[in-house]
């Protein structure tokens, strides 16, 4: 029978993740979708300590920020539009108090910093090759935050650029933690502010700089996202009304890519496990006093305490308060 599409095959990983691995996830807003699967299914992830980042210059500048044990200061904020922001983060950092603020940034600094030194897995995805550099301080910055477009310069990256600034920062990391595996990615998101030729003029510059940095050391691997959503599902329908995102279902499909490539399949009975649980704390009873709801509660209570007394870095603790509750 004549084929009417061609499946985009992932190699299985000889390095697989377990409930035992670390993981820091760091990028785009499609970083999210599959870091949110592994959260979720109750993996130990640092889920985008920077919030959601674009260009891989600014990804190079944050992995550089954490091996120099950068703090931040409130000196190094501004105020725009009522909130405080930094320009190195995404605005679900940015609040009205700038105290408070430069608290949350440390915070997740500290903790990013730990795992990126701890983690067995950074995965990078890539989401644009252009850049915005204030123009006032000759920075590349990782988020505008609606200023004006006069406040900047926009230019786009060449992949020898990225390949040499985050290529050398990840051969410095792997010197720090030698036991990390890196994957890269690049986003199915489209960014159409240059129109289709400059979103595929960008995204082209990203896939050749991911290969070129693969391409440099054994540990860097490459995950074909971007070509499984262009080359694979190729169509509208896998796409939000926007266009612009994949669809939930597109995400499921790369999804089951990624975990048959990366997942270890002996965890696959314990995710479907937390699956059950997590399906447990979605439920609403008609009626919470029946003798029936209250043995739902005490089954999966067991279920829940059993799975952490066996993995005790696994995080139930909201599923433990609702089913004692």
């Amino acid at each position: 029978m004549q084929q009417f599409r061609t499946e985009v095959s992932v190699p299985e990983s000889a390095l697989k993740l377990s409930y035992h691995s670390r993981m820091l996830f760091m990028g785009s807003c499609f970083t999210e979708h599959i870091g949110k699967r592994l959260w979720d299914y109750k993996f130990r992830i640092n889920l985008n300590p920077f919030g959601i980042v674009y260009n891989p210059l600014s990804i190079h500048q944050h992995i550089q920020l954490l091996l120099n044990n950068k703090q931040f200061s409130n000196s190094e904020l501004f105020y725009h539009q009522d909130l405080w922001h930094s320009f190195q983060h995404h605005g679900r950092f940015s609040g009205p108090d700038p105290v408070q603020t430069t608290k949350r940034i440390n915070d997740a600094l500290a903790a990013a910093r730990e795992d990126l030194l701890r983690s067995n897995w950074l995965v990078i995805t890539l989401g644009s090759a252009w850049v915005y550099e204030h123009q006032a301080t000759g920075q590349v910055v990782a988020n505008n935050h609606k200023l004006p477009d006069t406040e900047f310069r926009r230019y786009m990256l060449d992949a020898d650029k990225i390949a040499d600034t985050l290529g050398t920062t990840l051969l410095q990391l792997r010197k720090h933690n030698a036991k990390l595996n890196v994957l890269l990615s690049v986003s199915p998101v489209r960014h159409l502010k240059d129109g289709a030729a400059g979103n595929q003029l960008s995204k082209a510059t990203l896939i050749v700089a991911a290969h070129k940095i693969a391409a440099q050391a054994d540990f860097i691997h490459y995950f074909p996202a971007y070509e499984i959503v262009m080359d694979d599902l190729r169509d509208y329908r896998f796409y939000n009304a926007d266009m612009i995102h994949p669809s939930p279902v597109a995400i499921d499909y790369v999804w089951d890519k990624f975990q048959k490539a990366y997942i270890d399949r002996r965890v696959l009975p314990i995710m479907q496990q937390v699956e059950e649980i997590r399906m447990a704390l979605s439920h609403r009873p008609f009626n919470a006093d029946t003798d029936g709801h209250k043995g739902f509660l005490k089954r999966n209570l067991v279920k829940a305490m059993q799975l952490k007394a066996a993995y005790p870095e696994m995080d139930f603790e909201r599923e433990i308060a609702y089913f004692k509750g």
